[in-house]
Order: C-alpha cells, then sequence, then structure tokens
C-alpha cells in the first residue's frame, strides 16, 4: 500500500479496508489496470470530508457482512462511484465513469454492472436499476440518509458542510434541505414499503432543523499582500474550531500601493482561491465591522485574528475597541502562530522582493508561487 504519500500508515485508521486489505487487493488487481493504492489515494485527496475513506470504509464493512455472492462487483462499485469527486463540480458520477472505462480490464466479467452502476448514482433515483446488485449498493450508499438516527445525519452532515465551504452559506441553507428532500423522496423505493413513511418523516424533521441552524463561522481577515505561510498556519488551527472559515480580503489604507481597488482585490482573492479551492474567499470593501455584521445575519459569525506576538496582541486590541464601537456584538478569537511562522508578515516578504525578486516564494504557499512573481514583475 504505497504511492500515496502517507497513505500506506494512514490507512491503518480504517479498520474494514485495512482487514480486508489483502482481498481487496486481488479484486482490484484481477479487474483493473491500476493498484488499488492508486483508488485509495484518489479517495484521500483534498476537499473530500464526506466522500473519503471513512465512507469507502463503512461501505467496504457492509459489503463484508453479506455472503460471497456478488462481493467482488459491490467491491468494485464501492471503489468506483466516487472515485473522482470535487465538491465544486457536476459531473463527478460521469468523471467517475469514465476513470472506470479507461482502468477496468477489457476482461473483467463486471465490467457492465459497474459501469451502469456507478450511472446510476447520477440518476436520484429517477430511473431503477434492474440489477440486484446496483440496488443492493444503492441502499448501502444511502444508509445513513435512510436509516441514521438524528446523531448520524448531524454527523454526515457537519462533514458534507465542510465540503460545501466554498459556497456562501445563504445558498447552502436555500438549497441543501430540499436537496436532503428530493433524494429521500426519490429513493425510498429501496426501503420496505413499511419503512418509507418513518423514513421520510425523519428526513423532513432534519432538513426543519438545517433551515433553522446556525453554522459556527470564523471570519480570517486580512490585506494578505501575500497570502503566506503564516496565514496558512493560523487557517489550520481556526479550521479545528469552526465549521467553516471564509477568507476575507480586505484593503489596508495604509498597506495598499494600487488605486484600482477593485482589480487588486480580484487578483488577490483568485491568487488565494487557487491555493484553497475548497473555501470561500471573497473581498470586502469598507470597514470590516460592516462586513462582519453582513455576514452574522444568517450564521453565528467569530473574526480570527493571527497574532504572532506580544507587539501583535497590543494593535489588535486597539483595532479590536474601534471595531466593537461599530459592532458591539463582535466575537473575536486570537490565534497564535506556530513559533517558527513568527517572524513571518507579509511587509518583510515584500521588502525582500524589493532587495532581491524571488526572495520571497519560500514563504508562499505553492500555487500562489508564480501568481505572486508574475506581480511583482509587473510592479
Amino acid at each position: 500500500m504505497t504511492n500515496s504519500r502517507g497513505l500506506a500508515s494512514d490507512i491503518r485508521s480504517y479498520g474494514n479496508i485495512w482487514d480486508k486489505r489483502k482481498e481487496i487487493e486481488q479484486i482490484v488487481a484481477a479487474n483493473l489496470k491500476l493498484p488499488l493504492a492508486t483508488i485509495l489515494g484518489k479517495w484521500n485527496e483534498p476537499g473530500r470530508h464526506y466522500h473519503d475513506l471513512s465512507h469507502l470504509d463503512n461501505l467496504i464493512g457492509q459489503i463484508y457482512e453479506l455472503n460471497d455472492t456478488g462481493r467482488v462487483p459491490l467491491v468494485l462499485l464501492a471503489l468506483m462511484h466516487d472515485v473522482i469527486y470535487n465538491p465544486r463540480s457536476a459531473d463527478n458520477e460521469d468523471a467517475s465513469r469514465e476513470f472506470f472505462d479507461r482502468h477496468v480490464k477489457h476482461g473483467s466479467s463486471f465490467k457492465e454492472v459497474v459501469g451502469e452502476g456507478i450511472e446510476h448514482t447520477k440518476y436520484q433515483g429517477q430511473k431503477k436499476p434492474k440489477s440486484e446488485i446496483i440496488r443492493t449498493f444503492l441502499r448501502m450508499d444511502l444508509k445513513g440518509l435512510f436509516t441514521g438516527d438524528m446523531s448520524k445525519l448531524l454527523s454526515n452532515e457537519k462533514k458534507i458542510f465542510r465540503e460545501y465551504q466554498w459556497l456562501d452559506y445563504a445558498v447552502y441553507r436555500d438549497t441543501k434541505p430540499d436537496l436532503l428532500v428530493h433524494t429521500a423522496e426519490n429513493y425510498c423505493w429501496l426501503l420496505p414499503k413499511r419503512e418509507q413513511a418513518a423514513s421520510l418523516a425523519r428526513v423532513r424533521a432534519f432538513t426543519d432543523y438545517l433551515r433553522a441552524r446556525r453554522p459556527n463561522v470564523g471570519v480570517y481577515a486580512g490585506s494578505y499582500n501575500p497570502f503566506h505561510i503564516g496565514h496558512m498556519n493560523i487557517l489550520h488551527q481556526a479550521e479545528k474550531i469552526f465549521d467553516k472559515v471564509i477568507i476575507a480580503v480586505g484593503m489596508n489604507p495604509e498597506k495598499a500601493d494600487h488605486q484600482d481597488w477593485q482589480a487588486v482585490a480580484q487578483e488577490r482573492t483568485e491568487a488565494i482561491a487557487k491555493q484553497l479551492p475548497f473555501h470561500q474567499v471573497e473581498a470586502f470593501r469598507g470597514f470590516l465591522a460592516h462586513y462582519l455584521e453582513r455576514k452574522a445575519k444568517d450564521q453565528d459569525v467569530t473574526l480570527i485574528r493571527g497574532i504572532r506576538d506580544g507587539f501583535d496582541l497590543r494593535q489588535e486590541v486597539i483595532q479590536l475597541r474601534y471595531i466593537q464601537e461599530l459592532y458591539p456584538d463582535l466575537k473575536v478569537v486570537y490565534i497564535p502562530c506556530k513559533k517558527e511562522f513568527e517572524h513571518i508578515s507579509s511587509s518583510w516578504l515584500r521588502l525582500l522582493e524589493s532587495i532581491e525578486p524571488g526572495s520571497s516564494v519560500p514563504y508562499l504557499c505553492g500555487a500562489q508561487q508564480d501568481e505572486w512573481m508574475d506581480r511583482v514583475k509587473k510592479e
């Protein structure tokens, strides 16, 4: 179990996959042209919080509770149905089907049923498969929705919410409940008739909660000129506290060196969004207090401030007093960066670049390095 960084050791955390790995490797070797480690690496990619190895592990556990009949195609379906998954994409099922078709061995006895099963995951229950293997898999895949108690629904929802944190919460709140009810109604034929009404009632009750809930959201605001590894360290710590963290890009008048605010803000947000494609990154103009107040209309908002030392904290307290005069209900949390990042600041990185172009690159996040160098050259 190699290839993906750290995957060989990480996979031990997933008991069903780990315990059955030898048999699963044999199934993969007999039917696919790529190793199991490559497939598991796909399931371990960034942006996955629900559609991840824990979900796959749950499916493998359900499959091995069955007898041997139909186990092989079910394992292949579990591995391949979400092998390609990008929370921002609308064609994950098609991409997974294409990936499977590209890597399935020509002589595989299960090519047709697995391919058809992947297709059925995108139909939202509007087409009923004839294959009992596919029906069995769909029941397993949707078990948490239909038979899970409220605690399980909440746990799954928290993970799915993290996958969609790039989406503004007002949009998520207005669309997710209806999507859940639509999915439950369209797939209820998977259940025995005596269970359908109770299951749908449970889903509808849960969506009432979703419409009323106010998630705990952190707003990590800054000018980010540029966004660097010290900022990333604060973000990673904040994500352990909040349901979601918004990266808010503002323009500091004391740091601004451009007249065209809109163009500069767009440039910075796009550069950060390339590094953080599964986060909500947006620019704001005017007072931070007013931006926070707008965000707090439908979510519990806390301002996140990163600090490097006591001097930073003193400056932050002064700034906080001004913000509180504009927005008295403000909540704020101060997060100290790790020691190895204490010396890093955007101002110092700009100074380094003015002395020797390229000298700030080691302090930047990977996807931003080229954009930053292009900006420096233009300036």
